[in-house]
């Protein structure tokens, strides 16, 4: 495009006329016009798409046991994973990361020396999006045990469980004996944390119970643990006992007495599970009946007073129950 125009000078005064101005001077003199076309790098298109990826998510692990040395080749499977993630175990870095895809990740534990149990996995995306998991677990390369540490036990002893029977965080033992200074007796060796005891509490049974064996359980959901004690099992009316806990290591008997197991003739073993509820935990016995191995099954009342429920033959027509242990065998 042109414009013209001319400057005259006349005493001392500009006056405009006719001049010649060029505004295409780039095309004029041959320079390149810039291309705003679509497809040249000033597209004024819309912009990319910015949405956010997922967050990642870890479904399984694999081994889900490893050594804490360190080492295990740990197979991490999920969804989401980016390129460029990382991999902790128990807050530590674990090496060799290799992203298989979206959904694996290749890596190489680190050590966690003296120490067992759950490691959290998590999993950090660039995007510093994150996933975590508790499904692996440190153990030992090999299992050795430390020297023993005797406790004792009174005379006759028949049975012994662990629990923090005094609240202080740490595993005490329960010893049931059935003659401590002629009367029979639960003591409780309180435990320092270290695998050594201090004080040991005492709780009498009353005279000429003879206790067979002992279970550990909260009957009252008070939080504290409770005991339960065959007495008297090769009589023809042997009892379970229930002993509340104090919280202190001592016990005291549940209003009412002991039960008598008329079902069931020389009872043997006795656990606690809890009920669906927690509240009104069953206490489970394995006996004899009729020569036949059989089950009784009682219910606490939810203070600790036990009431019988049902009592059932083993299957198999075994002639006799000496042990007893309870789990969930169909995830019900």
């Amino acid at each position: 495009m042109m414009t013209h125009g001319r400057a005259l000078w006349a005493c001392g005064a500009l006056v405009l006329a006719a001049a010649t101005f060029h505004c295409d001077v780039g095309i004029e003199r041959g320079y390149a016009t810039p291309d705003l076309s679509a497809d040249s790098d000033y597209d004024l298109g819309p912009p990319p798409d910015q949405t956010a990826l997922p967050a990642p998510t870890i479904t399984a692990l694999a081994p889900p046991l490893g050594s804490n040395a360190g080492g295990t080749k740990l197979t991490i499977t999920g969804s989401g994973f980016q390129a460029g993630a990382e991999v902790t175990v128990a807050g530590a870095p674990c090496s060799a990361v290799t992203i298989v895809g979206p959904t694996s990740i290749n890596c190489t534990t680190p050590a966690r020396p003296l120490s067992c149990g759950a490691a959290n996995v998590v999993v950090t995306n660039p995007d510093a999006q994150s996933a975590s998991s508790d499904l692996f677990a440190y153990g030992p390369r090999t299992l050795t045990f430390l020297p023993g540490t005797s406790i004792p036990n009174g005379a006759a002893s028949r049975s012994a469980v662990f629990a923090d029977f005094d609240g202080d965080g740490n595993n005490d033992v329960a010893n049931l004996s059935a003659a401590v200074a002629g009367v029979a007796a639960v003591a409780v060796h309180l435990g320092k944390g270290d695998g050594t005891f201090a004080a040991t509490r005492n709780t009498q049974l009353a005279a000429g119970q003879d206790p067979a064996a002992m279970a550990v359980g909260d009957l009252n959901a008070d939080g504290a643990p409770d005991l339960v004690v065959i007495l008297n099992a090769s009589s023809t009316a042997p009892l379970l006992l229930a002993l509340l806990g104090q919280k202190d290591g001592t016990f005291k008997q549940v209003s009412g007495g002991p039960v008598t197991l008329t079902k069931s003739s020389a009872p043997a073993a006795v656990a606690i599970a809890a009920a669906d509820n927690k509240t009104k935990p069953y206490v489970v016995v394995a006996g004899t009946v009729g020569s036949k191995a059989s089950i009784d099954v009682l219910q606490s009342d939810g203070a600790g007073s036990l009431s019988m429920l049902t009592q059932a033959p083993v299957a198999g027509g075994l002639t006799g129950a000496s042990h007893l242990a309870l789990a969930d065998l169909y995830g019900n």
